[in-house]
């Protein structure tokens, strides 16, 4: 459609006209006051170049609490504007449904899905769906009780973070139906090791069409006490022997290897490429189990090369590089 759904509460401008005021109680001011102004007919665009840091949450029962403040927002946010689930009064009704209201559903979904295979597990099909299920939530308990271990399996942690979003929305629900839920924000803990660590999403579009997310973390400080310069090269490539092939140069740098959460791999090389590409082909399992996504670098002439790597190491912790 036109619009977004929604603003990044961080930094949103909107003209001073629209504003309208909202109820002091209200979970999800980013949400409701960008739809309001699409009622009265306004557009809600996306700015590539507005960008905003925010603190990471530390632990994972930080992460689970924001989810909780969020979805107890949606909960509330469909009770107090009816019309949003109105086609014929909300033109971004779809939108509106697909990405704020059908996350609502999904315990009730999962555990729906499960019960009703329950008696129909002797067939060879349904009881191989069952089995799926079955592991599937085997995985998300192996996830939880890895939580805190340095590196993650992909097979683990997306079934826990999974589970993780359906409990976060039956808290969001009682403590939406009991009032408990406050519209403040929780503070988040430092990061280990005192320095501040900020978050940076958004997406940089690379040559041939690449659109990877950067995840960029401000300077933390080093053993001396002082700080270490954060990358020089803030766009990102998508992860993927095409990419690689069309973006990385053939040339002396250092490289670093991510997902949309955390820093994989920092590495050095004379030919940032063919490196990659070598990472690509499985010369480094912890790359190759990581669910990486993206890769970014720094051209760096070969007498530094090892000297920032260690910099950049230093500061992002990277998993593999531990």
């Amino acid at each position: 459609m036109d619009s977004t759904v929604g603003a990044t509460g961080a930094v949103y401008a909107i003209r001073r006209e629209l504003f309208e005021p909202i109820p002091e109680d209200t979970l999800l001011d980013d949400v409701l006051i960008p739809l309001r102004i699409t009622r009265r007919g306004y557009r809600v665009l996306f700015e590539p170049g507005a960008r905003a840091y925010d603190r990471a949450a530390a632990t994972t029962a930080e992460e689970f609490a924001r989810k909780v403040r969020t979805i107890a927002g949606n909960f509330q946010l469909f009770a107090r504007e009816r019309w949003a689930m109105n086609p014929l009064q909300n033109r971004l009704w779809l939108q509106t449904v697909s990405h704020k209201g059908l996350r609502l559903l999904l315990p009730l979904l999962h555990v729906g899905v499960f019960v009703a295979n329950l008696p129909l597990a002797d067939g060879p099909l349904y009881g191989g769906v069952l089995l799926a299920q079955a592991l599937f939530y085997a995985a998300a308990l192996g996830g939880y009780a890895g939580r805190n271990a340095g590196r993650r399996t992909p097979l683990l942690s997306v079934p826990y973070v999974i589970c993780l979003l359906n409990c976060a929305t039956l808290v969001g629900f009682l403590r939406f139906v009991t009032g408990r839920q406050r519209a403040t924000w929780d503070h988040v803990s430092r990061p280990a090791g005192g320095g501040t660590r900020r978050v940076e999403a958004h997406a940089e579009s690379g040559r041939g069409g690449a659109d990877a997310p950067v995840l960029r973390f401000e300077a933390a400080p080093n053993a001396t006490g002082g700080t270490i310069m954060p990358w020089r090269n803030v766009r990102s490539f998508l992860y993927n022997a095409s990419s690689v092939r069309q973006n990385a140069p053939a040339a002396s740098g250092v490289y670093g290897i991510f997902t949309p959460h955390e820093w994989i791999y920092i590495g050095e090389s004379q030919d940032i490429q063919a490196r990659l590409l070598q990472h690509l082909n499985g010369d480094n399992p912890c790359i190759s189990t990581s669910g990486a996504t993206s890769f970014s670098f720094e051209l760096v002439p070969a007498p530094q090369r090892a000297v920032r790597q260690s910099a950049l190491v230093l500061e992002y912790q990277p998993a593999c590089n531990r």
